[in-house]
């Protein structure tokens, strides 16, 4: 999986806010070099540029032709095999996926994908909304190799989408002979203030971990191994009791262990939401990484009184902070397995 590391989302954050507000318009349908051109219709609304990618497969897992070349904005100078875009594994195969995720959740009105080689090899492109892991198609047609020199743009309308999103799929058909190559995949949209639960104050984001890492782990630390950290990003999927879909500590009835939970982008806390699916009412302390000067600041201690056999802990959150790593400590001393399944981040957008 290709994503922008810790350092990258605290640099970056005044150049994304500057592309998401400032990068409007529309991408040069044919010729060497990237341009936008104004388009009155899209000032009313807000572009960002992929900040995490995965793929069915790529030419190189690093580097040249791997998922991190379809990040941020277009930087492929021309048309043709060139190693700043994306490409699968091999070439005049079968159909292969690229996925890529966005930092803020918007109402979609459309999707540009900057194809750069190969063109015309996209079949079918699918948002998932933000309340399900199920995908839904927005876009489906048969591949047909287009005759071009320069990058092609290909805007799909997803007005009728009309959900909260932050993640794409675009499927290729590795038949267009050649290489299909895409540089950049961007998603134009209204970002959501206030819009999930009740009693959000003005400008609240709820946000889903997007990057986990613990003291210690019952299995792997691995992104898809059984009770590793990771298990704990994304929305819930585990039901009451012992399942390795959620990360759980590397002993039961032991000591304190603490999980890290990462966001995307940097924001200023108001409420978190820690959902324990087995031996709740562990949690005993949370600390925030304050990203003006790195240290850990303590933003919540108290008694966990989730009850068995499952529950969220709702915590209300009065603090100063702007960050996006959050320390969940947990007292293993409780009894049984004690178990994080996924955990919910409320706040305010912050500029940095």
């Amino acid at each position: 999986m290709a994503r922008w590391s810790h350092g990258l989302w605290v640099r970056g954050i005044a150049l994304m806010m500057g592309m998401m507000v400032c990068a409007l318009g529309t991408f040069a349908q044919d010729g060497p070099t990237t341009q936008w051109t104004p388009n009155a219709r899209e000032l009313q609304w807000q572009r960002q540029w992929a900040v995490e990618a995965i793929a069915s497969s790529s030419y190189s897992e690093t580097g040249s032709w791997s998922t991190e070349q379809v990040l941020g904005p277009p930087n492929t100078a021309g048309y043709g095999d060139l190693p700043t875009a994306w490409a699968p594994r091999v070439k005049d195969g079968e159909v292969e996926w690229l996925e890529v995720t966005y930092a803020w959740p918007v109402t979609p009105d459309c999707i540009q994908i900057i194809e750069t080689c190969g063109a015309g090899s996209v079949c079918r492109v699918q948002m998932q909304p933000l309340d399900t892991a199920d995908w839904v198609t927005v876009f489906e047609t048969p591949a047909q190799a287009d005759e071009r020199t320069g990058p092609m743009a290909r805007v799909v309308d997803a007005k009728d989408f009309g959900r909260p999103t932050r993640r794409v799929r675009v499927e290729i058909d590795t038949a267009i002979p050649g290489w299909n190559e895409i540089d950049a995949v961007s998603l134009l949209g209204t970002y959501l203030v206030g819009a999930y639960g009740s009693g959000l104050s003005t400008g609240a984001y709820r946000l889903w971990a997007d990057n986990a890492l613990a003291s210690a782990t019952f299995n792997g630390a691995e992104r898809d191994q059984a009770y590793a950290p990771w298990q704990a990003t994304g929305m819930p999927n585990s039901p009451p009791g012992d399942y390795s879909s959620a990360w759980a500590p590397p002993v039961a009835d032991g000591g304190m262990e603490w999980l890290q939970v990462e966001l995307l982008w940097v924001i200023a806390p108001t409420e978190m939401n820690i959902h324990e699916n087995c031996g709740p009412g562990f949690v005993r302390r949370i600390e925030a990484q304050d990203v003006r000067d790195a240290q850990w600041v303590t933003i919540w201690e108290g008694a966990d009184t989730t009850a068995p056999p499952a529950g969220v802990l709702n915590v209300p959150l009065q603090t100063q902070v702007h960050a996006n790593a959050y320390r969940i400590h947990v007292d293993t001393s409780v009894p049984g397995w004690n178990e994080i399944d996924a955990v919910e981040i409320v706040g305010n957008p912050v500029n940095q």
